[in-house]
């Protein structure tokens, strides 16, 4: 079984984490408010893993914890 989006993110919040998706989801829950420790978003498909690995080593070498709080990052 797996967790619900708001858990996940309620989880991910609670050990200060990133939440990496595709989930268009995740977008409506930051935008409703929900506190999170940031949001980084993919289109589906729209990107290879590559790049997505190098987008995300681009915003973990530029963007402390503090600055990801509540944010939404577009790959």
């Amino acid at each position: 079984m797996t967790a619900s989006d708001p858990a996940q993110l309620g989880y991910a919040a609670h050990v200060d984490r990133v939440i990496v998706t595709h989930d268009r989801d995740f977008l409506a829950m930051a935008n409703s408010g929900e506190a999170h420790a940031g949001i980084a978003y993919c289109h589906s498909k729209s990107r290879t893993v590559g790049e997505i690995v190098a987008a995300l080593k681009l915003i973990y070498e530029c963007l402390t914890p503090d600055n990801m709080q509540n944010r939404i990052e577009y790959l």
